[in-house]
């Protein structure tokens, strides 16, 4: 069944296609401007209940003399690494450089594809204590941009040296300090990725390339590891005063993003994140709203039932608006936990206010269940598509039920949809994935499929169609 999953993915990605241009607005880019009184008011109002950590020390200013004069596992002198500069690291950083000459809407890809094999590479203790050297030399002495400075922190970070990376964080060269910056935020995904040996790993990870790839239009250029490990308290400490403040900046909003991102991987575990999380969904003044979608990405990947429970009565709130909650029935669709949320991320198809990337956003939401639903619940989709497919009278949502249930399972319903389009539809690319899902009925079904093809076959013109005809006949028992 090799073939089915191949074109199951290319009828997800055709429904991603034809939706990109409806579903782009779901990112809400908003412009982010200063503070206002009441606002700020708000944001104080909605301190989160249970109290967090503060970071030790408590000014991160301090963090720049932190275990500089006896570092753990750095065992020889930096006057043995000066002949080494030039060495396989200075090679990384030029790489770096000329990546970002070259490709600078690409960097962060290709930065992550020249990372990942120094993280990952097997060394002694000295041979890592001797790369550690050299790296912090570079980001000491060296002339580097936010972009290729970043990447070298993330590899620092990564190799678990936080106290070295946070010290260099909360200095000169990155501001003073207040969590902002295109290197801060590439250090922090380095201490938080799941190649690092930072931190305790933890049983939830975060993919950021599907966060980054789903909502471009937020246009935050990081660095796309896969978050997994849980912040010690220091480090948990600062996301947390980064995620909770209200940024006067587009800098300062973009940070914000990735520390409510990179806090996610501890909202199964710690009960503070899960209420920040929570505040901040149900949040409409701009406090909330600006981090409204990395907070939906975050709650939607969760684990517990408790996180889920929060994101399914935020789709069911109506004083939140729809910002997010197209997104939201998105990203749940691949992640079912608990057995009433069908109905949930289903509810824009049975609604006649639902607005259409609502309705988009359910369809594929029970298009990515695939295979996973039980009988009764495939049942369930088919009535709901058929039924939605029978009313809606709009050309791009019809084109995403008949693409959903020509690739779902289904019975009499079903084929009686598929049917009626092959015959009637004006559209050359309905009929022809009428014809492709008419070649996948149940065995019930094959004798009435294969005279329906046979019966417009004849008066068909399109190529296309026509293809699809006679690869739906031949694949039928």
């Amino acid at each position: 069944m090799k073939w089915r999953s191949v074109l199951w993915t290319l009828v997800l990605g055709a429904l991603v296609f034809m939706g990109f241009a409806k579903m782009v607005g779901l990112g809400e880019e908003r412009k982010v401007q200063g503070t206002p009184h009441s606002v700020a008011t708000a944001a104080e109002s909605l301190t989160p209940a249970v109290k967090t950590p503060t970071p030790t020390p408590s000014n991160p200013q301090e963090l720049k003399v932190a275990n500089r004069e006896q570092p753990a596992v750095i065992t020889k002198h930096l006057s043995e690494v000066v002949g080494r500069v030039e060495g396989r690291l200075a090679a990384v950083v030029k790489r770096l450089e000329d990546l970002e000459a070259r490709r600078p809407l690409d960097y962060h890809h290709g930065a992550v594809a020249e990372l990942r094999p120094l993280l990952s590479m097997e060394q002694t203790e000295q041979e890592r204590a001797l790369d550690v050297e050299e790296a912090l030399e570079i980001l000491d002495e060296w002339t580097l941009s936010s972009r290729v400075r970043g990447s070298m922190l993330a590899l620092v970070g990564g190799w678990g040296q936080q106290a070295e990376v946070l010290a260099r964080c909360f200095s000169q060269k990155e501001g003073q300090g207040e969590g902002q910056g295109e290197a801060w935020r590439s250090a922090m995904i380095g201490l938080m990725c799941t190649d690092s040996s930072a931190g305790e790993p933890s049983a939830l990870t975060l993919e950021l390339s599907e966060f980054l790839d789903k909502v471009p239009r937020t246009d935050v250029a990081l660095l796309p590891f896969d978050l997994g490990r849980v912040p010690d308290e220091t480090l948990h400490a600062l996301l947390f005063d980064t995620g909770s403040r209200l940024a006067s900046d587009l800098d300062g909003w973009h940070s914000r993003n990735l520390a409510i991102l990179a806090l996610g991987t501890s909202v199964d575990q710690r009960p503070a994140t899960l209420d920040l999380m929570t505040r901040l969904l149900f949040d409409n003044s701009p406090w909330g709203e600006q981090v409204r979608l990395p907070v939906c990405f975050v709650l939607t990947q969760a684990r517990s039932d408790e996180a889920r429970e929060v994101v399914l009565a935020f789709l069911e709130d109506t004083q939140t608006g729809e910002g997010g909650k197209s997104w939201v029935r998105w990203w749940l669709g691949e992640r079912p936990v608990l057995p009433h949320e069908l109905q949930v991320l289903a509810a824009p198809l049975q609604e006649a206010s639902a607005s259409e990337r609502e309705k988009f956003a359910a369809v594929g939401s029970l298009l990515r269940r695939g295979a996973m639903t039980t009988p009764q619940e495939a049942a369930l989709i088919e009535t709901w598509l058929v039924d939605a497919l029978d009313q809606e009278s709009d050309d791009f949502l019809r084109s995403a039920l008949i693409m959903t249930l020509a690739e779902s399972a289904g019975g009499a319903e079903r084929f009686r949809a598929l049917e009626q389009v092959l015959r009637t539809a004006p559209k050359a690319g309905h009929r022809r994935w009428a014809a492709k899902g008419l070649g996948k009925v149940h065995e019930r079904f094959s004798s009435q499929a294969r005279a329906a093809l046979l019966a417009v076959e004849p008066g068909e013109k399109d190529p296309q169609v026509l293809a699809a005809l006679q690869e739906a006949l031949m694949s039928l028992p």
